[in-house]
């Protein structure tokens, strides 16, 4: 497998129910404060001007808010090393995390039956992954500067066929406790 090359993914992320939950108040709220401020036009108030000032701020926050929760995550790995950016609106993107694939300890589907039996020994966990049930989650446990990491992510079958490509042997047939290597 030629590890020279470039291979890319881009991965949209889901919004949380929380943070889903935060958007409607928001929207609540600035349609609340909106129909307030209208219904002041009507008669003469001396908190007018504090109205319209605190439902414009609101309406500005929830239109930066929401922005703000269009991520997606691209995935690129060139020269055997993974690089994760985040991409907010699709206009600004953040560097999240670099490993290389040569210094992966294992690579495994994420289970419920060791989903987080890794967690206690690693200093950083990553999950970039789409927040959704429907993908196929894998987790890879590497070294960094930060310690033992742990990254959630989804490769598609092209990416990860790359990524086992410059994983050492050892790791590429390493399982999990309980896992068969009969298929």
């Amino acid at each position: 497998m030629n590890t020279e090359g470039i291979n890319e993914q881009i991965l949209k992320r889901r919004p949380t129910g929380g943070q889903m939950a935060v958007k409607v108040i928001l929207i609540v709220l600035s349609v609340v404060l909106t129909l307030v401020a209208l219904a002041m036009t009507l008669g003469v108030f001396s908190y007018f001007t504090g109205i319209v000032v605190v439902a414009g701020g609101t309406i500005f926050v929830t239109f930066i808010y929401s922005r703000s929760l269009r991520m997606e995550y691209e995935y690129a790995i060139f020269n055997g090393e993974l690089v994760v950016d985040k991409i907010t609106n699709q206009s600004a993107r953040k560097h999240v995390v670099t490993a290389d694939c040569a210094a992966f300890e294992m690579l495994l589907p994420v289970s419920a039956e060791y989903a987080g039996e890794f967690n206690s020994t690693c200093a950083k966990i990553y999950d970039v992954s789409s927040n959704t049930k429907e993908g196929r989650q894998y987790f890879a446990i590497f070294p960094s500067a930060a310690g033992r990491t742990k990254m959630i992510f989804e490769p598609s079958d092209n990416l990860l066929v790359s990524i086992q490509a410059a994983m050492p042997r050892s790791a590429r047939g390493r399982q999990a406790p309980g896992e068969s290597r009969a298929r």
